[in-house]
C-alpha cells in the first residue's frame, strides 16, 4: 500500500517532500483536519507541521492530532529554528511543553528539547541534492587552482533592516572585511535579497576558496529580541549544501557538527573572529590549497554517504515505524523471522 506524508504550513518543505517521493509516498500538503476523514487506517506515515501556525489554533491542533492518531499516524513538529523557536510567544511554548500536542518532536538541535513531546529525535538539515550538486564539475575539476575567482565568499543575507536577526552577522562581516584590508585576500559577499539563481549560488560556491557560514536566525530570533541567548548547536543548511557542491566550508563552530562530521576531516570550524582570519590567512596559503581540497573532498563524500535528504527521509520512516509499533499499530519482527 502506498503512504501519504502529510506536510502542514512548513516553509521550506520542498526539499524533504522530494525525498520521501522518490522513496515512492504520496505527498499532501496543508489539508484541512477535515480532508484527512478520506484516508483509512495506516494509510498515512505522518503529519510533518509547523507547530508555529498549528498552536495559533490550539483546539485544531489537538484535533489534528486525534484524527492523525485514529489513523494510526503521529503528529510530527519538525524545528528547524531552535532554540529561539522562531520568537514565538513564551506562552505557546509553555502550552505545548505542558500539553500532548504531539507525538514526534523532531529538531535539528536537541537544545530546549525537552517536554515537547515524548520522542525526540536529532533530525538536522541536509543537502538538496537535486539542487546543490557538482552541476557538471568534477572534484577533480576543482582542484585547479586557477579556477578560482575568490579567495572567500558568503552567501546569504546580512541586511538587518527587516531581519533583526541579521544583525550580529553584519557586524562580524564588517570587521572580518576590516582585518582583511591590509592583505591579498579576496573577500566576496554575495547578498541573497539580490535573487541570486541557483545557478550563481553554485557558481560562486565552486569558485570560491573558502565558504563561510556565520550565524543564523535561530541563533537570535527570541520573542523580545536578542539578549545574550546561547547560539544554537545546529547546523545551517548551507553546512551540508555547499560541501555536496565540491565547496569548501569554514563555519562558525556549531557542537552538533560533532554528530554530523569530523573536525578538520571534513569540517573546519572556528570560535571567534581572531580563529576565523587566522584559518582563512592559512587555507588561503598557496601551499595549504591541496589539504583545502582534501577536507572539501571529505566532506563531499560525508555528505553524499549520509546528509542527503533522503537520508533524513529514511530515518524518519525508521523512527515514525517505532512509533507505530509501540503504539501495536505495527507488530515488532523478530530477527530469527523470515
Amino acid at each position: 500500500m502506498k503512504q501519504v506524508v502529510i506536510f502542514r504550513y512548513l516553509w521550506n518543505h520542498e526539499a524533504l517532500a522530494e525525498a520521501f517521493q522518490n522513496l515512492g509516498y504520496e505527498i499532501e500538503v496543508n489539508p484541512s483536519n477535515k480532508d484527512l476523514e478520506k484516508y483509512k487506517p495506516d494509510e498515512i506515515l505522518c503529519c510533518i507541521a509547523n507547530l508555529h501556525t498549528e498552536i495559533k489554533k490550539p483546539f485544531t491542533m489537538l484535533g489534528l492530532k486525534q484524527k492523525l492518531n485514529a489513523k494510526h499516524a503521529p503528529l510530527i513538529f519538525w524545528n528547524r529554528d531552535g532554540p529561539s523557536h522562531m520568537g514565538d510567544k513564551w506562552w505557546r511554548i509553555w502550552l505545548v511543553k505542558h500539553f500532548k500536542f504531539l507525538d514526534i518532536y523532531a529538531t535539528h538541535t536537541l537544545q530546549d528539547a525537552g517536554h515537547f513531546a515524548d520522542e525526540v529525535v536529532y533530525f538536522p538539515n541536509a543537502a538538496w541534492d537535486s539542487k546543490y550538486n557538482l552541476s557538471g564539475k568534477t572534484l577533480q575539476d576543482l582542484r585547479d587552482k586557477n579556477a578560482y575567482s575568490y579567495d572567500v565568499s558568503f552567501i546569504g543575507s546580512i541586511t538587518y533592516e527587516k531581519r533583526p536577526e541579521n544583525y550580529h552577522r553584519m557586524v562580524f562581516f564588517k570587521k572580518l572585511q576590516q582585518r582583511l584590508e591590509n592583505t591579498n585576500i579576496k573577500f566576496y559577499i554575495a547578498e541573497c535579497e539580490n535573487n541570486l539563481s541557483l545557478a550563481q549560488q553554485v557558481e560562486i560556491i565552486q569558485k570560491s576558496k573558502i565558504n563561510l557560514s556565520c550565524a543564523a536566525g535561530c541563533d537570535f530570533r527570541y520573542q523580545g529580541g536578542y539578549h545574550g541567548e546561547p547560539f544554537s548547536f545546529g547546523l545551517p543548511e548551507r553546512c551540508y549544501g555547499i560541501a555536496n557542491c565540491g565547496g569548501f566550508l569554514l563555519s562558525d563552530h556549531r557542537p552538533h557538527s560533532y554528530d554530523d562530521f569530523c573536525e578538520n576531516y571534513d569540517f573546519v570550524s572556528f570560535k571567534n573572529i581572531n580563529e576565523c582570519v587566522e584559518k582563512i590567512l592559512y587555507f588561503c596559503d598557496d601551499k595549504n590549497f591541496d589539504k583545502l581540497r582534501e577536507i572539501a573532498e571529505n566532506a563531499y563524500q560525508t555528505v553524499n554517504r549520509k546528509h542527503l535528504y533522503k537520508h533524513r527521509a529514511e530515518k524518519l520512516i525508521e523512527y515514525v515505524n517505532y512509533w507505530k509499533q509501540k503504539h501495536k499499530f505495527l507488530p515488532v519482527k523478530m530477527l530469527y523471522e523470515d
